[in-house]
């Protein structure tokens, strides 16, 4: 999919979240990754909804982070923002 960086994520959750070098684990997230590209991006914003709510952990502006502004509301924007500003602090 065009506007999300899905290895960025990937290298993200490896970074901030125990447990991911277990392959299993991995691979399901990619699967639900793969999933999400292929069905859950007909709106903006839906494609980082379906992530964060499938995966409880994740919060919508975890994965915003790594979509483009094109894919994003208003709100996914600004909550992109807020997050990269808490990343930077």
């Amino acid at each position: 999919m065009r506007g999300f960086n899905k290895n960025g994520f990937m290298n993200y959750l490896h970074n901030n979240f125990n447990g991911f070098e277990n392959c299993f684990l991995r691979g399901t997230i990619e699967n639900i990754i793969d999933y999400a590209i292929k069905h859950e991006h007909v709106s903006k914003d839906q494609f980082c909804y379906f992530i964060s709510d499938i995966l409880p952990e994740i919060e919508f502006s975890e994965v915003a982070i790594f979509c483009d502004d094109d894919i994003l509301t208003e709100y996914g924007k600004s909550e992109k923002q807020r997050k990269t500003n808490r990343r930077i602090k």
